[in-house]
């Protein structure tokens, strides 16, 4: 009987071995099926990601630290086929499961308004949503300011480590395409249009290139701000100082004080009109034309020193038929110096 019940113990225990053997060579198996981390979908076979990035408007472009503000959404959807089931939409945390790592190349100082998560769909469905909003860098060419027009971009590339085996499509479910605000709280720009590009990006010269999505509008300032704040102004300062070619040669004081006040207002102009912009080597068209404007101011001087001089040695006619020969020269000459800086 002993014997008998010995038996049976041995037997029981090979089968509970067994039983965990197997269990564990399932636990293991089953552990490399549910790592939902990794990347979805056969090695060699790229998972298709549709992305789509839609600004809800543009609250400003800095000209001076060539930046622009925005408020942008950026949704991806793929299939991760590791998801199929269950009978509605699920929620979980974007940590839980593989994602792509978008990633915007050319912000500054960005703001996440959505929760960190994805919405499962039963089929397997994958789709993260993000809100940001802040300020992007965009370098720009100055040369034709404030007749300038710019390409202003939103630069997303896949950052995850196996971004070889990532190809973006953009998006064309509808109403989740990418797209533009009708309107946007832009005073002194008008946006003229917009475009998505699908290309890879080279961060950095002779490196492996990135899977990326950028979303372009072209944007043109308004000139009217500007001639009715910046240049009428201008004019005016400008036009002040040839008051001296009306002014008797004998009144030297008075010339000589119209003049400086004159240049002394137009210097104080051109440093309030230097923080609109950044420190660039190069001439824009408002340099050109504050230049001019700098140039006549100065010679109005001139002639006013000249003109008194020559009214104090006695050769007041003389003064006076150059007073005349200015009063259409100088403005003759800023006319035509103006329209050389503004479309030479």
């Amino acid at each position: 009987m002993n014997k008998t019940h010995s038996s049976v113990y041995q037997i029981v225990v090979i089968f509970v071995v067994l039983l965990a053997t197997c269990l564990g060579a399932l636990s293991q198996e089953g552990s490399g099926e549910v790592d939902l981390t990794s990347r979805p979908g056969p090695a060699g076979k790229k998972t298709v990601v549709n992305l789509s990035i839609k600004v809800l408007d543009v609250d400003e472009i800095d000209g001076a630290s060539q930046t622009f503000t925005a408020n942008v959404v950026v949704v991806a959807r793929w299939k991760d086929k590791r998801l199929v089931g269950g009978s509605k939409r699920r929620t979980l945390a974007l940590s839980e499961v593989w994602n792509p790592v978008m990633q915007i190349t050319n912000q500054q100082r960005l703001m996440k308004t959505f929760p960190d998560v994805v919405q499962v769909e039963a089929d397997g469905t994958v789709e993260w949503a993000q809100r940001y909003w802040g300020r992007f860098s965009n370098p720009l060419n100055l040369q034709e300011f404030p007749l300038d027009k710019h390409t202003f971009v939103v630069q997303l590339v896949v950052a995850s480590v196996d971004f070889k085996e990532v190809e973006l499509r953009e998006l064309e479910d509808e109403g989740d395409r990418s797209g533009l605000a009708d309107k946007l709280s832009l005073p002194d720009w008008e946006v003229t249009g917009w475009r998505v590009n699908v290309a890879p990006v080279e961060l950095i010269k002779e490196s492996s290139p990135l899977p990326g999505m950028a979303f372009e509008f072209e944007a043109s300032r308004y000139l009217g701000y500007y001639l009715t704040k910046v240049l009428l102004p201008l004019l005016m300062i400008v036009m002040m100082s040839w008051i001296v070619f009306w002014i008797h040669p004998s009144e030297s004081a008075t010339q000589i004080s119209v003049s400086i006040t004159s240049m002394l207002t137009l210097i104080a102009y051109r440093f309030a009109l230097g923080a609109m912009l950044p420190d660039v080597s190069y001439l824009t068209r408002m340099d050109g034309f504050i230049l001019v404007s700098t140039v006549m101011v100065f010679g109005a001087l001139l002639e006013a020193v000249v003109t008194s001089r020559l009214a104090d040695t006695g050769k007041e006619e003389l003064a006076i038929r150059i007073d005349n020969v200015c009063q259409k020269l100088f403005p003759g000459a800023f006319a035509l110096l103006c329209v050389y800086a503004a479309w030479g």
